[in-house]
Order: structure tokens, then sequence, then C-alpha cells
């Protein structure tokens, strides 16, 4: 039996018997072939069937393996699928890792930047460290005690950047003896490109950007080698290296929350100058307006080193309308540029029309005009071509081949702006005393009046008002501050003068 079923042979049996009976003797032979044919064919029925029953089996088992393939190649592409997530994520990582490293790197290079600067060796000059005591104490005493003086601010200003100035010298002694030039106007009008515009190679660079970028007044000299230096507030200098001052903008100064001129008062960089071995550029912050904080800060920094220099470029940019703002002039007639040769600089005109250029350059013109501000010339350039466009009155380049070819009279220079400031408080003072010896011989005069007219003034405490009003004319305070002034003048003439000699020496040397 297979499959519980009659086996064919068996069905087929009994009509073989019949067919048997039927025919006659000799076809019961054919009968029996005809069984084992039926037989050997109900063998092979079955062997089918077994092996259809294998194949089924192998089929079932087949269709499990597939679906267990299936379900370990679903589970290789999700581990294919969690390991390329893997080796992204391994990318991220090591991504920040270096970004991390270089952010470590350079917090590194900043804190050893600070640490360089707070462990640098003071140099002590005995004639810069007396000026400074007499600036400190014996010329603020007698500023703070004489409050007459109507620009007193200016006065106080002039003196803090002769000082300063006397500082840069004794510090940075290369700046002696050459033309200083300071380079003012607002943020990103290109002050730090024009000096990069001049220097012979690529190797050091002042820092530019479109955000606000020069975070500290840095004077530019020519110099063979490429060179920067930091000078901090206690007198001593140090190297920095050139990614270093690349970083020294408004960012750090936000990074680290603290101003860094309050310990790095200024920067000098030296380098190849194609033809202005004898000028000295000071790169200025930029400003707005004099505000609070930083901006006040940048206002003080562009208006002490204008004061320190010889002649002025101011810039204007054409990116920001190319004319003179308000702001401009407010900060030109704000400042004390007697005997100072102004020249003005329409940077970027590359970004305009060649036809716009001109009437921008009258635009600049006629304002100045009209607000009374002489200058020498004004200048149409761009300093990514290096190239001048169009100029009025003087070439940029023979403005700055005439200043490189002025001899410049450092020491004099000084006397002469402390003589100045000194010479207002003189003056000041000695109208002040003769304003009060008049009004003593006007009260002088009431009381002989007073006598010819025979008017009793002890009746009426009329001698004891005049004798009041006498003592408020007195003098004598005034004269004393006279004789301070005198001594002032004196003490620090013979301290400018000392300066310099050492400088000499070291020249010498």
């Amino acid at each position: 039996m297979s499959n519980g079923k009659l086996p064919l042979l068996e069905k087929v049996r009994p009509f073989l018997k019949k067919i048997i009976r039927f025919f006659q003797f000799r076809r019961k032979k054919l009968s029996l072939e005809i069984e084992r044919i039926i037989s050997d064919f109900q063998i092979s029925h079955d062997q089918l069937l077994q092996e259809n029953e294998r194949l089924k089996a192998e089929e079932i088992k087949a269709h499990e393996l597939s679906v267990l393939l299936e379900a370990q190649i679903e589970e290789m592409n999700r581990v294919k699928a969690l390991e390329s997530q893997a080796r992204n994520q391994i990318i991220e990582l090591n991504k920040k890792n270096e970004m991390l490293s270089k952010v470590k790197c350079e917090m590194e290079q900043k804190w050893g930047f600070i640490k360089t600067i707070l462990s640098t060796e003071i140099k002590k000059n005995s004639a810069m460290e007396y000026f400074s005591n007499l600036m400190q104490n014996d010329f603020m005493e007698f500023a703070n005690n004489e409050s007459s003086l109507a620009a007193e601010a200016e006065a106080v200003i002039t003196m803090q950047s002769v000082e300063k100035e006397l500082e840069m010298i004794t510090g940075f002694p290369d700046i002696f003896g050459k033309c200083i030039i300071a380079l003012a106007g607002g943020f990103s009008c290109g002050k730090s490109s024009f000096i990069n515009s001049f220097f012979s190679n690529d190797m050091i660079k002042l820092p530019v950007g479109i955000n606000p970028v020069t975070a500290i007044p840095t004077y530019v000299i020519a110099g063979k080698k490429p060179r920067i230096r930091g000078y901090s507030n206690c007198g001593g200098s140090f190297e920095i290296l050139p990614e270093m001052f690349q970083q020294l903008s408004y960012d750090i100064e936000n990074e680290f929350q603290y101003s860094i001129r309050k310990i790095v008062p200024y920067l000098a960089l030296s380098a190849e100058l194609n033809g202005l071995d004898n000028i000295c550029f000071i790169d200025t912050p930029g400003y707005n307006s004099q505000g609070e904080g930083e901006k006040k800060s940048d206002w003080s920094s562009t208006v002490e080193a204008i004061l320190q220099a010889d002649s002025l470029l101011w810039f204007v940019s054409v990116d920001s309308g190319g004319t003179l703002s308000m702001s401009d002039i407010e900060f030109i007639e704000g400042i004390d540029i007697q005997n100072k040769n102004i020249y003005i600089v329409i940077n970027k005109v590359d970004l305009r029309p060649e036809r716009e250029i001109n009437s921008i350059m009258d635009q600049v013109g006629e304002s100045l005009v009209s607000f009374g501000i002489n200058y020498r010339g004004i200048s149409a350039y761009s300093t990514a071509r290096k190239k001048e466009y169009v100029y009025a009155n003087l070439s940029l380049q023979d403005f700055l081949k005439e200043q490189c070819e002025c001899k410049c009279m450092t020491q004099k220079k000084i006397i002469n702006k402390i003589d100045s400031v000194l010479d207002n408080y003189q003056e000041t003072i000695t109208n002040n005393i003769g304003i009060l010896k008049e009004r003593k011989k006007i009260i002088h005069s009431i009381k002989l009046d007073l006598i010819e007219l025979a008017v009793e003034t002890t009746e009426t405490n009329l001698d004891y008002r005049l004798a009041d009003l006498q003592k408020s004319c007195d003098y004598s305070l005034l004269e004393q501050q006279l004789l301070a002034l005198k001594k002032i003048r004196n003490n620090m003439s013979m301290a400018v003068s000392d300066i310099f000699s050492s400088l000499n020496e070291c020249k010498a040397d």
C-alpha cells in the first residue's frame, strides 16, 4: 500500500483474470507480461511518489532555509546599515576630534600668547620712567588743580599721546626718525589691505576681513626680515608668530571677554615695503562714533595715533557710499590736525564703474571744502588691484614720496607738543591773573571813591564786603601754579632730552 490506496496491480488483477479466462491458454503469457509491466510500473510509480515526498520535504526545508536566509540577509543588511552608520559616526567624531584638536591647539596658542605677555621682561629706561612719573604725578596733579583751561580734556589726551609715543620710541627704537603716517576711517574701509598692497612678499600680512578686524594699533615699518613684535603695557616686548598675529582680532577679544589692548597697547611689524623705507604706517582700529566700551577704546586709539602722526591718510570706502559721512567730518573736526598733512583715499573704487569715480571724488572734495578741512589731495585707489585710477591735486604716490623724503625731527616735534599744551595753560593762568589784578584795581578804586564821597563804610559793612572781594581776587595760588608749570616744563624737557640721548647711545652701540 502506498499513501493508503490499493496498488495499481491489485486494482487491475481482477480484470486480468477475466481476460485470462476469456482468452485461450496461449494468451496467458501475454497477461503475465502485462502484469509484470504493470508491476514494474507500480514500483516506478511508488518510487516517484517517494521521490515526490522527499522533494516536497526538501522544498519545505529549502523554504525554511530560504526564510532563514532572508532573515539572515535582512540581519546582515541591518548590520551593514549599523556598520555604515557607525562608520559615518566615526567620521563625524574624527572631524569633531580634529576640530576640537584645532580649537585646543588654538587655545593653547592664545593662552601661551597671554602667558608670554604677562611673563615678558620689563625693559627699563630710567629717563622714560622719570618722564612717566612727571606725567602721572606732577602734571596730572597740576591739571586737576587748574580747571580753567577750556580744552583741558584735549590737553590731557595730547600729553598722554606724547607719553605713549615716547614709550613706543624707547621700546621700538626703529621708529625713531621715521615719518609717521596714521591710517584712519570707518570699519572695514580697507586700511589694512592698503598697507598689505605695499608689501614685497606674502610672508606677513595684516589681518583683513569683512567684519572689524584690527583690534590693536599696529606700527608698520620697512625691514629686511619679516618680523612681528608685541609691546606690553609694562614696557617689555616679545616675538609674535604670523599664525598668532592673524588671530589678534576682535574675535580673540570676544573669546577672552577682555580687551587685549589693556595689556598689549600696540604691535610692530617690519617687512619689505616698496620704496617706503623712511615711513612708519599706523594701522588703527576702525571707528564709527564715540560710544561706550570697545567703540570708545577704538575712538581713543585712533585719536592717539593721529596725534602722534606727522600725516594722516583718511579712508573712505565706495562700498559704504563713497562719501564723507557726518561721523567722518565730526571726527576730523574734533581732533587737533593743525600742521598735519591730510590726504584722502577713496578705496575699493574697482567696485564701481569708472564713469562714477570722478563724481565720487567731486562729492568728497566739495564736502571737505564746505567744512573748511584742508587736504593735500584725493586718490581714487584700489587695494585689490594696487592701482590708482585718478587723483586730485596730488597723486598718492607723490604724497607718499614727499613724506618719505621728509626729515622727521622727532625730539623737536615732541617738545613742541609739550610746549603747546603747557603754553595754553600758561596763557590761561596769566590771563586769569590779569583779570584778578584788574578786579583788585577796581575794588581799590571803589574804596577811594567811597572815601572821597565821605561814605561811612563801617556802618554799612562795606569794609567787610570790600575786604572779601579783595580776598576773592587773590592770585597768589595762580602764581604758584605758574611756578609749578615752569618746573614741569623744564623737567619734562630734560627727561625728553635724556630719552633721546639714550636712544642715540643705543644706535651708536
